[in-house]
């Protein structure tokens, strides 16, 4: 039997909605633009067209929503996982609104 229980998918704590959302995220002292592709309350998926150290503290601002904090938690293939360091509640509510009322 393999070890189901250590995929990223079972350790996640909040279900992730898919979207198209631009946004951008301040990362070393200069603004790096990407689209999101899936958030949750805990975090989410942005896809960016370079690489970006792991573990390095990030502001998010998803337009027309506000900033958040975060911190990058993987970084693979041209895209980024970040870690929400918010209210998981307040995070869950912006997670629905951007899925509800995002545009690319």
């Amino acid at each position: 039997m393999g070890n189901v229980g250590s995929s990223a998918e079972n350790r996640r704590h909040h279900e992730r909605t898919d979207t198209r959302v631009t946004a951008r995220f301040l990362y070393a002292g200069r603004w790096i633009a990407g689209q999101i592709s899936d958030i949750s309350a805990g975090g989410a998926k942005i896809d960016v067209g370079e690489p970006v150290e792991r573990h390095t503290a990030i502001t998010l601002c998803i337009d027309q929503f506000g900033e958040y904090e975060g911190e990058i938690v993987w970084s693979s293939g041209g895209a980024v996982g970040v870690k929400f360091s918010e209210d998981p509640q307040v995070m869950s509510e912006v997670a629905v609104a951007v899925a509800l009322h995002g545009t690319a």
